[in-house]
This record gives C-alpha cells, sequence and structure tokens, in this order.
C-alpha cells in the first residue's frame, strides 16, 4: 500500500505551511497520513487505525535531527481530538524544528510508539531547537509495543492529563536537555527620573523544566511507569504510577540547584522500585 495522503511543500520559496482541516480518517495504508514541510503544520480531529507504517507522521525538519534546513522555527500544532489504533509504526510520530503543540492524543495498540515527538534537533548550521512541547487536554496511551508516549526537547516539556498504561516499554518517557544555554530579552517598562520608559533586560537560560499536571496515571506497563530526565526543575501533580515491571517512576535532574516536587496525593505500589531520584 502506498500512503492514505502524502503532501508535501518542503520545496516552497516562502516556506508555507499545511493545514488538514476538519475531520480526517487515515485507515488501512502505509503511512496513514505524511506531511515534509519546511512551514507550520496544523491539524484537526485526525484519526488513524490499522496502517503498515505510522498511522501519522508529520515533519518540518527535513527528516533529520541533525541536519534542519528550516529557516525559523515553525510549530507543529494538532487541534481537536486525535485518535491512532493499530497501526505498524508510532501511531503518531512527530518531528520538528519549533514547538510541538497536541491536544487529546489517544493512541493505543500499535506496534512501536503509541506517540513520537522529537524536537530535540540541531540546524544543519550546529544550532539547537528551542521550541517546547506541550500536550494539552486528556491523554491515553495504552498497549504499545514500546512506549506509549515518547517526548524528547530541547526546551520545557508541559502535558496535562496523561494516562499510560499495560505498554511494553515505559508508560511515558520524557526528555529535557539544553545543551546550549543562549541569551534572551524580556521588554519591561521602568521609572528613569521621573519618567517611564522601555527598556531590554537580558537574561541567560540554560535549564529546560518538566512539569505534569493534572491527574496522571502510569500502570501495568512493562519497564517504568513514568521515566523522567530534565536539565532544570521537575513538577508533577497528582501521580499514580502501580505495577509496572521496573519503577514506579524513574524522575532525574542534572542541573545542580534544581530538584523534584511532587504535588496533591501520589501513589506509587506494587512496583520493582516505587520512585528513583536524582538531583542535580
Amino acid at each position: 500500500f502506498g500512503n492514505g495522503v502524502d503532501i508535501d511543500n518542503s520545496t516552497s520559496l516562502t516556506n508555507q505551511g499545511v493545514t488538514v482541516s476538519g475531520t480526517n480518517m487515515f485507515n488501512g495504508n502505509s503511512n496513514g497520513l505524511n506531511v515534509l514541510s519546511h512551514g507550520m503544520i496544523t491539524t484537526y480531529n485526525t484519526f488513524a487505525s490499522n496502517n503498515g507504517a505510522d498511522g501519522v507522521h508529520l515533519d518540518n525538519c527535513d527528516g533529520s535531527a541533525t541536519s534542519c534546513t528550516v529557516v525559523g522555527a515553525p510549530a507543529v500544532v494538532m487541534y481537536g481530538n486525535n485518535y491512532f489504533y493499530n497501526n505498524i509504526g508510532d501511531g503518531l510520530d512527530i518531528l520538528s524544528f519549533g514547538q510541538i503543540i497536541t491536544y487529546n492524543l489517544t493512541a493505543s495498540n500499535n506496534s512501536a510508539n503509541g506517540v513520537l515527538l522529537d524536537n530535540q534537533v540541531t540546524s544543519a548550521a550546529g544550532v539547537e531547537s528551542r521550541g517546547n512541547i506541550i500536550l494539552n487536554g486528556y491523554n491515553v496511551f495504552n498497549s504499545n509495543t514500546l512506549d506509549g508516549l515518547h517526548a524528547t526537547s530541547n526546551y520545557d516539556i508541559t502535558a496535562y492529563n496523561l494516562n499510560a498504561n499495560d505498554n511494553l516499554g515505559n508508560g511515558a518517557s520524557l526528555a529535557a536537555d539544553l545543551t546550549q544555554p543562549y541569551i534572551y530579552s524580556v521588554r519591561v517598562r521602568v521609572k528613569v527620573r521621573g519618567v517611564y520608559r522601555y527598556v531590554y533586560k537580558y537574561y541567560t537560560r540554560s535549564t529546560a523544566n518538566i512539569n505534569l499536571y493534572g491527574v496522571n496515571n502510569f500502570v501495568g506497563n512493562n519497564v517504568d511507569g513514568l521515566n523522567v530526565n530534565a536539565d532544570g526543575a521537575i513538577s508533577l501533580y497528582s501521580i499514580n504510577a502501580n505495577f509496572n515491571g521496573s519503577d514506579g517512576a524513574d524522575l532525574t535532574t542534572t542541573t545542580p540547584g534544581f530538584g523534584v516536587a511532587l504535588y496533591n496525593t501520589n501513589y506509587f505500589t506494587d512496583n520493582i522500585t516505587g520512585v528513583g531520584t536524582g538531583a542535580g
């Protein structure tokens, strides 16, 4: 079989984006939906099942995590409700040099990862991406052959309401690794000799944080329920990580002065190790 839908506008001289609107179904193909672009990729209400490779593959980074030639940092955004079932590859695979934002992902019974999100990439000029990853809404990753959710970034990862159960790998594996600190500016209003004016203050960013909000469940996975590695702070809310084959949660922060914080009520029951932590 060929791909259900193939879209490639990567040769656009003005880096035009791709938008797939409405409600869209991609079933029984090679890749269900395959998009290659140098611009922003936006989709709505995507359903992909029983495909011979990835359910959905979205790429605005030239298919390479080490040689993106895109200009700027266009985002990939998936709105609405998105479902990925019974695909031979990943349910959803996104590679981007920019921000990745998703809403309401359900990816189950896929033969690789349920969802793979990667903007931990480097341009052809050797510059690291600085886009973050945000998973909004309610998200389910169950019974996949590898990890339920696998997300890697050079910047912050923020997610809401993760449910990753009965996967043969980790329930969720999250890594935020910023190796190239950078200077950024903030425009502020100050009063100088009775007169207000705007000036720029400059700061150095050298950390990448991981935050999980809402209620998050990681139950019955073959390896870790939740595996987190951050170059900054780790903040977790309402974690239920039970009956996993290794750690309920393996949490590591590599930057001195940043630690791990657990909020609300958290359960780590009947794992090989309840919580494993490493702090910088």
